[in-house]
């Protein structure tokens, strides 16, 4: 993506664990790391709530360990990606790949998307990583984050709001009322999409890669 003309880099590299393709031994992985086979066709894709849980499907794929960092895109690139999420605008598939050997499952193309929808949810645009970007100019990675807030409030408005307007609905809901008539247009469009994306079965769609590391890493 990364065609905004902003210097600013937002660093997301600590949402998506790295791993080696090749060389990772399976008993070196824990149970907790791996990923359960894809057992249908929804199980293939990924769904919001997935990625909404602390404790979740998320939190146990991995990045290549020789993919580049996830901090290519600009707080502009990062807000006009969460546009086309709220939107419902076309995403491009997410290309993921699950080793034979260790079970888990690895992010070929599609982090940046991924880690942006992520940061969104938590409000962790890079400067709540603790000492992950101990080396890098922390104003910098501060500064990003802050653009990045500020062109959410503006342009889509923060995840935490969306999920307090669906409060907002299902209160006047069990009180009798008509949320459409009762909520500000914008809190009713939040709601909408809260309970569609992290209530419903709306799903990101998955192109799994075939076949074995050979075929992973030609994938770049």
């Amino acid at each position: 993506m990364a065609k905004n003309g902003s210097s600013l880099k937002v660093h997301l590299d600590h949402f998506i664990a790295r791993q080696s393709l090749r060389y990772i031994q399976p008993n070196s992985i824990t149970d907790e790391d791996r990923v359960a086979p894809i057992s249908s066709e929804r199980d293939r894709n990924i769904r919001y709530e997935d990625i909404t849980r602390d404790d979740g499907w998320f939190t146990r794929i991995r990045k290549p360990d020789f993919q580049r960092e996830t901090n290519a895109w600009t707080p502009e690139d990062c807000v006009d990606f969460l546009d086309s999420v709220v939107n419902g605008r076309i995403i491009p598939s997410i290309i993921l790949w699950q080793s034979q050997e260790n079970g888990l499952v690895y992010v070929l193309d599609g982090a940046h998307r991924l880690s942006v929808i992520r940061a969104w949810i938590v409000d962790d645009w890079g400067d709540k990583a603790g000492n992950y970007y101990e080396r890098r100019d922390k104003n910098l990675v501060g500064k990003a984050a802050d653009s990045v807030r500020d062109l959410v409030n503006l342009k889509v408005g923060f995840f935490d709001a969306f999920r307090k307007a669906a409060d907002e609905m299902d209160r006047l809901i069990q009180q009798g009322e008509a949320p459409k008539k009762e909520m500000d247009p914008r809190r009713f469009e939040q709601a909408q999409f809260y309970n569609d994306v992290v209530r419903g079965l709306r799903t990101l769609y998955v192109q799994w890669e075939q076949g074995g590391y050979e075929t992973a890493e030609g994938s770049f």
